[in-house]
Parts: structure tokens; C-alpha cells; sequence
């Protein structure tokens, strides 16, 4: 995935963004990074799951749609989220618990290149 292009798509459909207010951009940053302690800190897992976005991703799988078979792979399982890191390709998912990480793994394993679970301390 070549980054630069992405973020070119994402400045192009966000024109608005590239010229907005410092400050408010900061403002909204840091709001948002309040909401996600809250949610550290109280354990809502569900609510953290519904919270994750990634303003990249629509524009990556605009560009790559094999990121979006991968993604439509890992939404098949258990996930409780879907989501691509950065700018991509890279795609994860959340689980409740490592059984059902474990679980999508081996259904993945044979059709996803460089599958892995990994686990957050």
C-alpha cells in the first residue's frame, strides 16, 4: 500500500481537514483521548469495540480490495471488531478471549498469508 496515495485520497475527500484550525483539530484529539481513558479505565470493552475507527480505511479499500477480502475474512469470525491499522494493509481483530482469537486463527490460518494471534498485556 503506498501511503502517500492514501493520504492523498483521504486529503481529497477531506479538504476541509488540511486547511481546518489547528487548534480544533488539537481539541478534538484531546477529547477523543479523554473518551478512550474513560473507557481504559472503566473496562467497557464493548464500548472501546464501538469507539475504534480508522479514517483510512475506506479510501485504502477503495484503492486495495484485497485488504477488504482479508477484512470480510476476519468479519466472518467471532471478532467483536474488524478494523485496518494505519494506512494498511495490515488488518486486525479483537476478541473477548484468546479461545476465540485461537479459534478464528486456525479456521484463517490456511487462507490468510501471515495470520497470527497476538495478545495485549
Amino acid at each position: 500500500v503506498s501511503t502517500p496515495a492514501i493520504f492523498k485520497g483521504w486529503d481529497r475527500l477531506n479538504p476541509e481537514k488540511e486547511t481546518g484550525d489547528a487548534t480544533a483539530l488539537a481539541a478534538d484529539a484531546s477529547l477523543r483521548m479523554g473518551i478512550w481513558g474513560e473507557l481504559l479505565q472503566s473496562g467497557d470493552f464493548a464500548a472501546m469495540a464501538e469507539q475504534m475507527r480508522n479514517d483510512l480505511e475506506a479510501i485504502t479499500l477503495e484503492q486495495y480490495p484485497e485488504v477488504g477480502t482479508v477484512k470480510a475474512l476476519l468479519q466472518e469470525t467471532a471478532a467483536v471488531k474488524v478494523l485496518m491499522s494505519g494506512s494498511g494493509p495490515t488488518v486486525f481483530a479483537v476478541y473477548e478471549d484468546e479461545r476465540a482469537a485461537r479459534s478464528a486463527y486456525d479456521s484463517l490460518k490456511d487462507r490468510v498469508p501471515g495470520v497470527f494471534v497476538a495478545q495485549t498485556i
